[in-house]
Parts: C-alpha cells; structure tokens; sequence
C-alpha cells in the first residue's frame, strides 16, 4: 500500500532532524524542510545521500521503498544529507 503524501513530507523531516539539517560534505545547513539558498540564492533542497552508494537509481523506487531505505541505511550509518552540488560532485566520482 502506499504511503500517503503528508506521511512521506513528515518522514522527511523527521530524517532532515535526526540528520542535523546540514551536509555531511560541507556543512551547509537547511530548514527544517531541508530547503537552502544555493551559491546563486535560489532554494534547493538537501538530498538524502548514502555514504556508500547502493546502486538504485531513486526514479526506480516507490516512495515506501525509498522510506524503507532511509530507514535501513540509516540504521546501517549510510545515510547523510547532501546539499545538491556536493551530490553531484560525489556522483561523479563514482
């Protein structure tokens, strides 16, 4: 069953809180929606990173899978936020 669209924006939050609102590349910290300004003052939003990446492309995952990975990776300590240009530096080292 899916999960219902107020319940995932609450799951979020509740990972941005534990996560420390910031990245865990450079530091840079959000809300408590994990939205920033960026270099050029344009929100983004920070991302949900695994430290050691786990292969699934997230447009391949359902949001309640995506939840269960936070979750599990979280567990696991895989888990960090990354604003979107860490993200994309780190992807591309990979």
């Amino acid at each position: 069953m899916p999960i219902k669209k107020e319940n995932y924006y609450l799951i979020k939050r509740h990972f941005y809180r534990i996560l420390g609102f910031r990245c865990g590349i450079c530091g840079k910290y959000g809300d408590e929606n994990g939205k920033y300004i960026d270099e050029n003052g344009n929100i983004q939003i920070m991302e949900f990173d695994h430290i050691i990446p786990n292969g699934i492309p997230r447009h391949d995952v359902s949001r309640s899978k995506r939840e269960w990975d936070w979750f599990k990776s979280y567990e696991e300590n895989n888990l960090q936020l990354a604003c979107k240009i860490c993200n994309i530096k780190k992807s591309d080292k990979i």
